[in-house]
């Protein structure tokens, strides 16, 4: 996926960086969509399948993205269909003290996949993988910077995450372009 962001700042002509994968916390917070719930539709798993593509209402594979309905801010799919690429590398939370060992270059991993069950899609759900991987149950949304709003100065703050130099993992399975 960094391979299609580079390439789309590129078409598109504008700096690197522009279009970007999320923060985790940016992840969640466009997810949560205001909401302190499981879900940004509230707490009740049984209504996950109006929102999402999961094992309960889907173990086949990937769907077509805005086949169910959206959050309050627009945004398809962000429970459920695909495990979504975040920017930061997987660490703890300051009061989790396990050891990350040997996965800590292991990229953040949101949103669950259309074969997990509801409780793995949740908004704080979290999941990792090694960068270089790839299959039918990976996707992402992508962000892009307005510098004409915020001004050049202005940079979020990533919470230490940051734009890959170059990647080494492959595009992902169903990405037009």
């Amino acid at each position: 996926c960094q391979r299609f962001l580079v390439k789309l700042c590129e078409l598109e002509g504008v700096s690197q960086g522009t279009y970007r994968l999320p923060a985790e916390a940016e992840w969640e917070y466009a997810c949560r969509a205001g909401t302190q719930t499981a879900f940004f539709f509230g707490n009740q798993p049984a209504r996950l399948g109006d929102y999402a593509d999961y094992a309960d209402n889907n173990y086949q594979g990937t769907n077509d993205v805005r086949q169910r309905r959206p959050n309050a801010l627009g945004l398809y799919d962000t429970h459920g269909n695909v495990w979504e690429w975040c920017l930061n590398t997987y660490q703890t939370y300051s009061v989790d003290d396990a050891d990350v060992g040997d996965k800590a270059s292991w990229r953040c991993l949101r949103g669950g996949n259309w074969y997990v069950g509801a409780a793995e899609c949740r908004s704080a759900n979290r999941c990792r993988l090694p960068a270089t991987s790839h299959g039918n149950m990976l996707g992402f949304h992508i962000l892009r910077t307005l510098p004409e709003v915020f001004g050049e100065a202005a940079v979020p703050d990533l919470g230490g995450a940051r734009v890959p130099e170059e990647s080494t993992g492959d595009s992902l399975p169903g990405v037009d372009g």
